[in-house]
């Protein structure tokens, strides 16, 4: 027979840490900046002093800050109900990321048939799944695309589960 144990934890209280939401912000920020070429103001952003990027920054914070709103349900409701809740939001931006993937390749068909520049699917890296879709949506469930905007779905998803 099993006997149930307690677990003891100290949390923060309840409600939003502004702080966190402060360096999220941030990692925010430093992701916009990272992305503008030939930009001074991108000079500041830990790209280039470390060996990550704001990406990495604003998805450790995020779990974080996410470990602690579901560490306290695992503790007062239980470990069932937190697992699911934590499957739900994991599946949530699942959802939210696959559509935005869908509605980015939409848009950049779009412009480059308007404007007639077939170029554009290159400089978006999206050529191969725009000529391919059905392949590389295959190798894209199995993680295998080389498709450089999968790898922070996988990331996100894969520490949301094992974060708690």
């Amino acid at each position: 027979m099993r006997s149930r144990q307690r677990v003891e934890a100290i949390l923060p209280p309840k409600g939003r840490d502004y702080r966190l939401d402060l360096l999220r912000g941030f990692a925010n920020w430093a992701i916009f900046l990272d992305h503008i070429p030939n930009n001074a103001v991108n000079w500041i952003t830990q790209r280039n002093y470390g060996f990550s990027d704001a990406a990495d920054l604003f998805v450790f914070i995020s779990g974080y800050t996410a470990s602690f709103v579901y560490a306290r349900i695992m503790i007062e409701r239980g470990f069932v109900i937190g697992g699911t809740r934590l499957i739900k939001r994991a599946w949530q931006i699942y959802v939210a990321h696959v559509l935005l993937f869908v509605m980015y390749i939409a848009e950049i068909g779009y412009l480059a048939q308007r404007y007639n520049d077939p170029n554009l699917e290159n400089e978006f890296n999206v050529a191969y799944f725009m000529r391919n879709p059905a392949e590389c949506a295959t190798r894209l469930r199995r993680s295998t695309t080389g498709l450089s905007s999968r790898s922070n779905l996988s990331t996100w998803t894969c520490c949301h589960f094992s974060f708690y």
